[in-house]
């Protein structure tokens, strides 16, 4: 699949590369890419002003589709519209974890910087951070729920 991959630390170094189309694992759900949108971050992080562990897929505003779940994974099918929240990586033990709030753990890696995002076709998250769409939602508008949770918290 084709992605926008920043390659290497500094400035620039942003380039479409064919990778790996990502495969879901046990707890995860893989997603269909549907809209994506560009967030400041993105910017921040193509000029190196924002931490990112390259090589990595851009990319953490986006809605798509269910395409597969991993084992394990309950309450999710193909095909069902989704977004997901950012964080893919956290410690599990801290303070922050442990009450809930994984979004302040200091080892806290998201989707579009610390793991592969949402600028390609597909990408992988842990399936208790995907949250399913009403029916009809437009998923271009979903797209900007990411965005609006930041503003409203």
């Amino acid at each position: 699949m084709q992605a926008v991959v920043k390659t290497q630390r500094g400035p620039g170094y942003v380039a479409l590369r064919e990778v790996q189309e990502p495969e879901a694992g046990r707890g995860q759900v893989k997603i269909a890419v549907r809209a994506a949108g560009i967030c400041g971050t993105d910017l921040h992080i193509v000029k190196d002003e924002f931490p990112s562990w390259p090589p990595v897929i851009l990319g953490h505003e986006f809605a798509g589709t269910v395409a597969a779940v991993g084992e394990g994974v309950e309450g999710l099918a193909a095909g069902d519209p989704v977004v997901a929240q950012t964080p893919a990586v956290w410690c599990g033990c801290c303070r922050y974890c442990l009450s809930g709030h994984f979004l302040m753990c200091a080892a806290k890696r998201s989707i579009g910087y610390g793991v592969d995002g949402a600028f390609a076709s597909h990408l992988v998250v842990p399936a208790g951070t995907v949250h399913r769409l009403p029916p009809g939602m437009d998923l271009e508008a979903a797209a900007l729920c990411e965005p609006a949770a930041c503003a409203v918290r």
